[in-house]
């Protein structure tokens, strides 16, 4: 059985049933950009068409760079989720529709047939992924409240992907009653790096692997749209903090450590990075740069309040599917001929997490398993049949976690000091960067 929280569904909807003893109900967070963004008035998309995916235009969905008041929510546009982004189709003139590119079913479909086998229910947790991951937060504690709280409630089996783990993490260390168990795939807890490019780069000046190409529109979205949206900011280091390899996130040519504080626009401007950057084409005003300034300021304090978390005596047991395909970028080099974007200093990863961050902080993470998946980090949770085995494992209540129970399973392409290393300690898996 399917149903969805926090915006319109997307499809299938059936009423919920009872719900076997010891089947917890699943729910899926998602991560950034994997929901569409429909008008909440006339149920027009926003973002998520399959038209604009292929580009026959591009919509604006910036957020209003405006607060409401010093310590009030950012100001809302008329835009919700719709609901994950299942697949990319095309309605036929005489009827039906055409699936042009399978985007999220392989995994909601898996999800559905799941919760059926097992007499449970599926459910989605939408959200506006542009908007503050902390007040993501706050309305994934209510609609869980409201779902393990009604009739025949029971704490839930959550999976939450990329971004989607950034939002359930603080929640996890502060309502453990809400939880049954938690997967996590390919999630993003860790700072990184990698979406200052996205930050940066407009268009076609953007390389391949930043998002900001999405299928085969290079303009939806882009330096403007992230300078509105505090998420992906929320995901860069603290001013003296190491990148997830432990050096620097910026240097120069000569390998000088770069003095740069993530949330402080100034050295942005110093530095012509983020909407400062030559290729960003964004329109720098004095209102953008106050708004930015505020969201800097609420950025670093849910970045702290994140790093604050321990974790070592939650109950709540946590096994993670983390993408090992792709070199990833975990640090640039800033040289006088502007082309920092070109010169990423790469680890292991998926492309945009990477593997080096299992066992950073917050303290006291500890997953009880840690899987590789050979898939990209937005295609990791299509890889179903990994993520029935560790559903069926987390299935166990309160089971004991021992060495025999560790297998993580390593990449078949190994990458010299770049690829990562894990260690079994007595609490669960803990990652650990090569030391060469």
């Amino acid at each position: 059985m399917e149903q969805s929280g926090g915006g319109p569904q997307v499809r299938g909807k059936r009423q919920q049933q009872h719900v076997a003893a010891g089947s917890p109900p699943m729910v899926h967070v998602p991560g950034i950009k994997a929901s569409s963004l429909v008008d909440k008035d006339t149920g027009e998309m926003g973002y998520g068409s399959t038209a604009a995916f292929f580009n026959l235009f591009s919509p604006d969905f910036s957020l209003p760079a405006k607060w409401d008041g010093p310590d009030g929510r950012q100001r809302e546009d008329n835009l919700v989720s719709g609901g994950v982004i299942e697949d990319l189709e095309l309605s036929m003139p005489f009827g039906g529709r055409v699936r042009l590119l399978q985007v999220q079913s392989p995994y909601t479909e898996y999800c559905r047939e799941r919760a059926d086998r097992l007499g449970s229910t599926f459910h989605i947790f939408n959200y506006d992924w542009r908007r503050e991951i902390s007040e993501s937060t706050e309305n994934l504690e209510v609609y869980l409240d409201t779902l393990v709280g009604g009739p025949g409630g029971q704490p839930v089996q959550l999976i939450a992907h990329s971004m989607g783990a950034v939002v359930s993490l603080p929640l996890i260390a502060k309502r453990p009653d809400l939880f049954h168990s938690v997967l996590f795939l390919a999630p993003g807890v860790h700072t990184d790096v990698g979406f200052l490019e996205d930050c940066s780069l407009a268009g076609l000046h953007s390389p391949p692997r930043t998002c900001n190409n999405t299928v085969f529109n290079s303009t939806m979205l882009s330096p403007s749209l992230w300078a509105t949206c505090p998420a992906p900011y929320s995901f860069f280091p603290l001013k003296g903090f190491l990148a997830s390899d432990g050096k620097p996130p910026l240097t120069l040519p000569d390998g000088t450590p770069v003095d740069f504080d993530f949330y402080n626009l100034d050295d942005y401007k110093r530095y012509r990075l983020g909407i400062y950057h030559p290729h960003s084409q964004v329109d720098v005003t004095p209102e953008l740069e106050e708004f930015m300034r505020n969201m800097f300021r609420r950025c670093v304090r849910f970045r702290r309040n994140l790093l604050d978390l321990d974790l070592s005596d939650s109950p709540v047991p946590i096994r993670c599917l983390m993408s090992l395909c792709k070199d990833t970028p975990v640090g640039y080099v800033i040289d006088e001929e502007d082309v920092w974007w070109r010169k990423p200093r790469m680890v292991h990863g998926d492309g945009r997490v990477s593997a080096h961050a299992i066992g950073k902080p917050p303290a006291g993470l500890r997953y009880r398993e840690v899987v590789a998946s050979d898939l990209s980090h937005f295609q990791v949770q299509n890889d179903t049949k990994k993520i029935e085995i560790l559903l069926n494992k987390l299935m166990v209540d309160g089971d004991e976690f021992g060495v025999a129970d560790a297998q993580f399973c390593t990449p078949s392409k190994q990458n010299g000091s770049r690829r990562p290393s894990w260690v079994c300690g007595a609490k669960g898996m803990v990652g650990a960067a090569d030391a060469s």
